[in-house]
């Protein structure tokens, strides 16, 4: 058993069921495995900020029953992998034991988070003593019922569904955070190293560009960072020394988005370094430690400028993981040890990152 991270008790007796919150009065048998597609499917399509809750063991009147019978996880994961959706179902599985009069009673707790891979659907009918989860129908749920097994979603509902999967559904300056992460689907129209100014666009959605341009510091040999204190290394001053400063814009349609800095380092376009603790005022700055922090804005825009990937005939490749490689070498050349230090933070809870 594991602790909630929310008060089950409090939302079963405040709460009545609804879009996204399901009591069922027992487990789902054997025989109901039907029943439990349905009832995840219907969640899955559901679009609402609340983590979306099915509670075993507890009737429609809120009356905390417990389960009838051991509740085995294993086959829970089992019986999930078995269906045949057209992406993985975003689902989690606790147990959660109270006490009502002294009498325990367990409760399982399906959880279906959010996921932009909506709408989710069969690739195959699935059937179990004679109910059928018919392919390719998208399930949904409004108020505290699902879409009838021999029904649909409406045409303007599932448009929502797909809204989401694409980010339509999100403003430009919020979508242009989700489209930075697909960093293969960027093209490169010029080497950002070759002339002081580049423009790359997203291969899906062209209105979303990117518009880099050497800083004006650089240009005219003023770019100097505090970190660079840190190097006393004459070999390694030279090598900082040829660090460049870049701009960087995201637009849509031309309208600036969003905007920041990035450094050119040997052969990588990367971050600028971010101070870490001790503070500047509790320790003179030479004695300050400096991190990357990877998986941020800067960090996507950065790998989208992966030297070898700037061409617009470049084949396909993942950018990312030769980014990361990259940033890591390029650092350990180019400055001594204990100047940099790499913090890495990978996107979580539905591609949300540290801007």
């Amino acid at each position: 058993m594991s602790d909630t991270p929310y008060d089950v008790i409090e939302l079963i007796t405040r709460s009545t069921e609804t879009a996204w919150f399901d009591l069922k009065g027992d487990y789902y048998s054997p025989d109901k495995k039907s029943d439990m597609l349905h009832d995840i499917l219907s969640m899955a399509n559901t679009i609402t900020p609340n983590p979306r809750l099915i509670v075993c063991g507890v009737t429609d009147d809120r009356n905390i029953c417990g389960i009838s019978k051991p509740f085995y996880e294993n086959n829970f994961w089992t019986d999930i992998r078995s269906f045949p959706t057209n992406h993985p179902l975003p689902v989690e599985v606790e147990t959660f034991e109270t006490c009502d009069d002294g009498d325990a009673k367990l409760l399982v707790i399906i959880k279906i988070l959010d996921s932009q891979q909506k709408p989710f659907f069969l690739t195959r009918d699935f059937e179990k003593n004679g109910k059928i989860i018919r392919a390719g129908v998208v399930y949904g749920r409004s108020q505290s019922n699902n879409t009838p097994r021999t029904g649909t979603l409406a045409d303007a509902e599932v448009m929502e569904l797909w809204k989401v999967r694409f980010g339509l559904h999100l403003s430009p300056a919020n979508r242009v955070l989700k489209l930075v992460q697909d960093v293969d689907r960027w093209i490169n129209t010029t080497d950002p190293t070759s002339s002081e100014r580049s423009l790359s666009y997203h291969a899906d959605f062209p209105e979303f560009t990117l518009e880099m341009s050497l800083n004006d510091r650089s240009r005219y040999g003023e770019f100097w960072e505090p970190w660079m204190e840190r190097i006393t290394d004459a070999e390694y001053k030279r090598r900082a020394a040829e660090t460049s400063l870049w701009d960087y814009h995201l637009r849509y349609h031309g309208t600036r988005l969003r905007s920041g800095k990035l450094m050119h380092v040997r052969h990588t376009i990367m971050p600028m370094p971010k101070v870490m603790t001790p503070s500047e005022y509790e320790k003179p700055a030479k004695e300050m430690n400096y991190s990357i922090e990877l998986d941020t804005l800067d960090y996507f825009v950065s790998a989208i400028c992966v030297s070898d990937c700037w061409q617009p005939d470049a084949p396909p490749k993942n950018r990312l993981s030769e980014f990361d490689y990259r940033i890591l070498e390029d650092t350990s050349v180019m400055f001594p040890s204990g100047v940099f230090h790499v913090a890495r933070r990978r996107p979580n809870n539905g591609g949300c990152f540290t801007e």
